[in-house]
């Protein structure tokens, strides 16, 4: 038999952390896919032109709806463009776009552009990794702080696998528990 501290650990700590742990897996491998696609636009400088044609390549590849293949020359003649902006602008993917449309480049580096603004849509979030994490906050609160270590667990699990609790019929629950209750006091 656990005592009430190890219990608590093992029903509710433990199972937090474990999401906690795989939504965090799961944002590195979001944020190294995109580092992998376009991370290369904020090292420009650093990197030769063999690698820079490949990087090219592949972002070509991945979204050739949208690029065509004109973008790989377009990027080695912005690679020179880079070198003459200030540091402050092609050290983020916004200011970067910033700076095609601010001095007028964006007609000579359409593709460039394309990719930029590609980027800048994308949605990046970090909220599934602190929900999960701020779901003990949540279910124990001030005025539930005598709930059993049970309860709290359950409720727990509960708020974390919400997208099942919300494909749940509650009706038919509510009525079959309403039922039950109903046949006690007779």
């Amino acid at each position: 038999m656990f005592s009430e501290k190890e219990n608590m650990k093992i029903k509710t700590f433990f199972p937090i952390i474990d999401a906690l742990i795989s939504n965090l897996n799961k944002r590195k491998e979001a944020y190294n896919e995109l580092n992998e696609k376009f991370g290369f636009f904020l090292h420009l400088e650093d990197i030769d032109q063999t690698e820079l044609k490949l990087r090219a390549e592949k972002l070509v590849n991945i979204y050739e709806n949208d690029l065509d293949i004109e973008f790989v020359e377009e990027l080695l003649q912005f690679k020179q463009m880079i070198l003459c902006m200030p540091e402050s602008q092609k050290n983020s993917f916004h200011p970067l776009l910033k700076a095609l449309i601010k001095y007028n480049i964006s007609s000579t580096f359409p593709s460039i552009e394309i990719a930029l603004k590609i980027f800048a849509c994308m949605p990046c979030s970090n909220a599934s990794g602190e929900r999960s994490f701020s779901v003990l906050k949540r279910v124990k609160t001030y005025l539930r702080s005598s709930l059993a270590n049970e309860k709290t667990s359950s409720l727990s699990l509960l708020y974390m696998e919400s997208k099942v609790v919300k494909s749940i019929d509650w009706s038919t629950l509510v009525k079959r528990f309403a039922k039950d209750k109903a046949r006690k006091k007779l």
